[in-house]
């Protein structure tokens, strides 16, 4: 009896459901969290030997499992995309480098590593419902053989079997995180490596569905002319429609080609962005009537507008061209002639395979040597002179951001303050020199951006930015402590040795409040208090919000008596009226003690004011005390009247 598998991803709707039997004696022994036997799921085991950053590669995978979940896959629930579930699991493996086996395809510790992490079950049926529906991941350190240093490699097609592509051929890869880092950062290359060393599981190979490298009409990280967001192609990524290809582009043959047309966008509703480009080589292969010969590679729309394939100078209605031969490189797939072929075009993700290889060497933990991709991944050499190379059209923009900065700042209490400086260009900013200066009540307490060079200096503070990565961003802290009440600015600005784009994004300037704690801790009011005459007014007391400082109101027991107590550092005016005169005031000064009379006068920090009513035998008064701060200078709409005096 046929058993479902109603949305084709190689687990059975029971397992789905209902659990994975291991051992065949009918019974469940391991369960599949979050699958759905109506939406498409893809689970890999991803471990990670020890030492490496866990939250990073936590990070990276986030974003793999966005792109499967955008992937134009249709399922049975009418939603799109693959459900992956790939999460980082043991990372604690043993550190160290890797030994190559001897025929120079894998390396001896993968099979012994997954027989004791993989699934990490003494259960041998768990261990066997495990191997069924999950793919296995390692996340390594290095190699022992420089020469053979790849990026990721992974279980897929031989080269000497080219049949063998679009057919299910293996369920393991690793990536190493050394050589990531050799060519940019890890975060700059990690998704689309994980992405590339998955695809070959799942039956694809450099080509799509054959081994020719370099296809100017294959858009997909599968080919490495797309590994990476490019200038020529960062608007795919930039639409996260570059990872696996979502078409198929029109077949370039290259002994009859039509210069005339191009390479048009593919029919159907697949999504290119407006500035679609590829790269090739014009390059005319031995024989050519104009002679033999290759020119520099060269971005070309994909719009159907004419191509000079052969470089003559002219597009005509028949060429010949050997289109993915780029001259004397080191990069595999490009650097040698293959004239003539058939270039084909690939849509990935209408032809993966998501299930499990059940005949894989490693398969329910066997051992044994399969024949992987190591020879014809590209290797570290290769991918410096394949950037180098793309670098097309590219330049550096550094771009420094204080917007993070808070917006007061407390005298006496030191705080760091984040500077962004980023390279929001297509190629490397070298020698970024990043000054910084400030104005107003503020200095530097020191740069807390350990592993850059910074240096104070009397009129602010310069760092060193050795090189900053297309797409990179430092962070560096600045140590800033205000010493007194007003406005302080930070300017900052930025200078590369390395030619920038765009000026106008290499300043920032932050303008930061210098206040006290007590002006920090309260609100920006004015007050107007009223008190005496009648029991109902004795001790009330009103605030009005408006642009300016007035701290607390405090009101003692006793008819007619009203105490304010002042924070401001900057003065505040005052004055005292009733309806049969001024009422008796007085300030004890904060700072000395001393007490000043005065219905009308000047407040500072840690003043008292304290005013009652008419002397003793008189009736009693109805008055009130008004106050404002007189920082800001402008007095704001809404302040309670005119000050009398000073």
């Amino acid at each position: 009896m046929e058993t479902p598998d109603t949305d084709e991803n190689g687990l059975l709707d029971c397992w789905e459901t209902h659990g994975v039997d291991g051992d065949g004696d009918g019974i469940a022994d391991f369960f599949l969290d979050g699958a759905d036997p109506e939406h498409k799921d893809l689970y890999i085991e991803v471990d990670a030997l020890a030492g490496l950053d866990v939250n990073l590669i936590e990070t990276m995978l986030t974003q793999v499992r966005e792109v499967f979940s955008l992937a134009p896959v249709g399922n049975p629930d009418g939603e799109p995309g693959i459900e992956l579930h790939a999460f980082l699991d043991d990372h604690d493996l043993p550190a160290g480098k890797w030994t190559v086996t001897s025929n120079r395809e894998w390396v001896q510790e993968f099979g012994p590593l997954k027989r004791q992490f993989f699934g990490r079950s003494d259960n041998e049926a768990q261990a066997n419902a495990r191997a069924l529906t999950h793919r296995y991941a390692i996340i390594g350190e290095d190699i022992d053989d420089p020469v053979l240093l790849r990026f990721g490699v992974a279980e897929g097609p031989p080269k000497d079997q080219p049949d063998q592509c679009g057919k299910m051929t293996g369920n393991d890869f690793f990536v190493l995180f050394s050589a990531l880092t050799q060519v940019g950062s890890f975060s700059e290359h990690f998704p689309a490596t994980f992405i590339h060393e998955l695809g070959h599981t799942m039956s694809l190979c450099h080509g799509g569905g054959d081994h020719i490298l370099g296809k100017p009409n294959y858009v997909s990280v599968m080919n490495y002319i797309f590994v990476k967001p490019y200038n020529y192609s960062r608007d795919f990524w930039n639409l996260r429609d570059l990872n696996l290809s979502a078409a198929q582009l029109m077949t370039l043959r290259e002994s009859n080609l039509d210069e005339r047309v191009g390479l048009p966008p593919p029919d159907g509703v697949f999504r290119l962005p407006e500035n679609a480009f590829t790269v090739f080589a014009p390059s005319r292969p031995p024989g050519h009537p104009d002679g033999e010969s290759v020119g520099e590679v060269i971005p070309i729309p994909i719009d159907g507008s004419p191509v000079d394939w052969d470089g003559d100078g002219s597009e005509s209605a028949f060429a010949l061209a050997d289109l993915n031969y780029w001259g004397d490189v080191q990069i595999q797939g490009v650097d040698r002639r293959s004239f003539p072929e058939d270039l084909r075009g690939f849509d990935d993700w209408f032809n993966v395979q998501l299930g499990i290889q059940r005949n894989s060497p490693y398969f329910l933990n066997a051992e044994g040597a399969y024949g992987s991709t190591m020879s014809q991944e590209i290797s570290v050499a290769g991918m410096h002179e394949l950037e180098a190379i793309l670098d097309i059209g590219a330049s550096a923009d550094v771009e420094v951001d204080l917007s993070a900065a808070p917006l007061q700042v407390v005298i006496g209490e030191p705080v760091e303050l984040p500077l962004f400086v980023r390279n929001v260009g297509d190629s490397p900013a070298e020698e970024v020199d990043v000054v910084v200066g400030l104005s107003g009540p503020i200095r530097l307490t020191g740069s807390g951006a350990s592993e850059r060079s910074c240096e104070q200096r009397a009129d602010g503070l310069l760092c060193t930015l050795t090189e900053l990565l297309a797409g990179g961003e430092h962070r560096l802290l600045l140590g800033v402590e205000g010493v007194d009440v007003g406005t302080a600015v930070i300017m900052v600005s930025a200078t590369s040795r390395t030619d920038d784009r765009d000026p106008t994004n290499n300043e920032s300037t932050a303008e930061l409040e210098v206040v006290t704690a007590c002006m920090a801790a309260n609100p920006r009011v004015a007050f107007q208090s009223t008190g005496g005459g009648q029991p109902e007014n004795i001790n009330s007391a009103v605030s009005v919000t408006f642009e300016g400082y007035f701290v607390s109101t405090a009101h003692l027991a006793g008819r007619g008596r009203n105490i304010v107590d002042i924070c401001a550092r900057t003065s505040v005016d005052y004055v005292a009226e009733g309806l049969s005169g001024a009422p008796d005031c007085s300030v004890e000064g904060g700072a000395d003690g001393t007490v000043t009379e005065g219905a009308v006068g000047q407040l500072f920090s840690g003043d008292k004011l304290t005013c009652t009513d008419r002397p003793a035998g008189k009736d009693l008064d109805v008055f009130h005390v008004r106050a404002w701060n007189v920082w800001p200078p402008a007095e704001p709409q809404g302040a309670p009247g005119p000050v009398r005096g000073r």
